[in-house]
């Protein structure tokens, strides 16, 4: 079933490890999403399971079998203001993934209306 409410989008403008992806998708969690979807396509805790794929500018993340290649979009229903603060707070995620990729660009914005779609397969 879809899904629409508040929430935030996070846009990520290169490529990244699977691991930071993984762990921004559980800080998301642990303040209070009730539905992610990276790309368009809808993640829970049985379809997660992020890997990375190739090299350079030919590479992505595999989750079961979806590719995802640059930009990330990340889209998180929950309560918008908490989502932003979790991602957003000194030395928290983004932070710590801009120390690991120094020329990356990660934009966020929280949105009154997020719609995730229901869960392909």
């Amino acid at each position: 079933v879809p899904v629409t409410g508040e929430g935030i989008e996070l846009t990520i403008n290169m490529p990244i490890s699977a691991f930071w992806v993984s762990d921004t998708i559980a800080q998301l969690v642990s303040a209070g999403a009730e539905a992610l979807a990276i790309n368009g396509i809808r993640i829970t805790l049985k379809t997660a399971g992020l890997r990375d794929i190739g090299v350079g500018n030919a590479s992505g993340l595999l989750m079961g079998r979806d590719f995802f290649r640059t930009p990330y979009k990340i889209f998180a229903i929950g309560p918008s203001k908490e989502l932003q603060a979790s991602v957003a707070q000194n030395g928290g995620i983004i932070d710590r993934i801009k120390n690991n990729y120094p020329n990356i660009s990660i934009e966020l914005s929280v949105e009154s209306k997020v719609e995730i779609p229901a869960l392909a397969y």
